[in-house]
């Protein structure tokens, strides 16, 4: 099949650009920590510290310390503006009969500000990204005191310790950046189509097909035609390091591709061991229970697990391993569906 202009390819790709993103935006997260740690990590480097109350003091220098994130919320009003300035332009190559509105610096402002990932809002994330560097870091701490005795054995049992909570709190921010972002690229694609909300059905969600995606998006990509009205639809992120997409639905009167029946999108296809074999092309609305078939079965067995594995190739479609939201237990799934084991 010919790979033919759809939006679903453009905004994938609009979103796997912005994960160019995320690492440097992680590095202007890490920079506050960063900043902070100096403080502790250059006195215990000097010897300075003489005495327990003195290094007490100095571990409450980092954990009362007031995590700003100025260049990080910055970079995230940035970004906002460019996913909604491309996505704008994406959305005139597919809308016909209406001028495409623009969202203005105001309009993006209040969104980004609005906008809930994982139920709280971007400033909420930047606080709880603050209060787990600093539970972490803290305990850290606390189990070096628990652990030595003397001020100069306590102060070599940090120094050891910092490059492994470095690793962690980095991989911590990873994810919270990625999530963060994604928070952020699915809100100004929804608040971009809202301002043009005359030409849409309602949404979709968009699911990326590949070997990582988890059981909840697996869920919503069972079902990949299904619409959801503009005012009560579910919101991408799901969870953290979700990579599923608020897509449009355009009603057919103002959709420039209405009449295009020859797009695909490319989804990847793996041997028995996991390993990439191939990219096949595929319909944009290839459910991921279509997307799975496509797999031997020792990569379904393996992705699936064996439970979920015998219930899919007995019938039940990936959307029944979902409850609200949540993805259902191994314990549960073996009650709901006794007579399909």
């Amino acid at each position: 099949m010919k790979a033919l202009k759809s939006l679903e390819n453009d905004i994938i790709k609009q979103f796997v650009l912005s994960q160019s993103v995320i690492r440097t935006y992680s590095k202007a997260v890490d920079n506050e920590y960063e900043r902070v740690l100096g403080l502790v990590n250059t006195h215990l480097m000097n010897n300075d510290i003489k005495n327990i109350t003195e290094l007490r003091k100095l571990i409450r220098v980092f954990t009362s310390e007031k995590f700003e994130y100025v260049e990080a919320k910055q970079m995230a009003l940035d970004f906002a503006k460019t996913q909604s300035d491309t996505f704008q332009q994406t959305l005139k190559n597919y809308v016909t009969g209406i001028t495409v509105a623009k969202l203005t610096k105001t309009q993006i402002e209040r969104t980004l500000n609005s906008i809930i990932v994982n139920n709280e809002t971007i400033n909420k994330m930047f606080s709880t990204l603050t209060d787990q560097t600093k539970t972490y870091f803290r305990q850290e701490l606390t189990n070096a005191f628990v652990q030595s005795q003397t001020v100069d054995e306590i102060t070599g049992d940090i120094l050891a310790r910092l490059p492994t909570i470095n690793k962690k709190i980095k991989q911590q921010s990873i994810t919270q950046s990625r999530t963060m972002l994604n928070g952020i690229s699915n809100g100004m694609f929804k608040a971009t189509a809202d301002a043009n909300s005359e030409t849409l059905e309602g949404y979709r969600i968009l699911v990326i097909l590949d070997n990582r995606t988890s059981t909840i998006c697996q869920a919503y990509g069972s079902t990949p035609d299904k619409v959801y009205p503009l005012k009560n639809h579910p919101q991408p992120p799901f969870h953290y390091n979700c990579r599923s997409i608020l897509l449009p639905a355009i009603k057919d009167e103002y959709d420039a591709m209405f009449d295009n029946s020859e797009v695909t999108r490319p989804v990847r296809v793996y041997d028995k061991d996991g390993k990439l074999e191939r990219i096949e092309r595929v319909s944009p609305t290839t459910s991921y229970d279509e997307y799975l078939r496509l797999q031997p079965k020792a990569f379904q067995k393996q992705h699936l697990g064996a439970t979920k594995y015998k219930l899919f190739n007995n019938g039940v479609k990936l959307d029944k391993f979902v409850d609200s939201g949540r993805a259902l237990s191994v314990g549960e799934l073996r009650n709901k569906f006794a007579e399909f084991l």
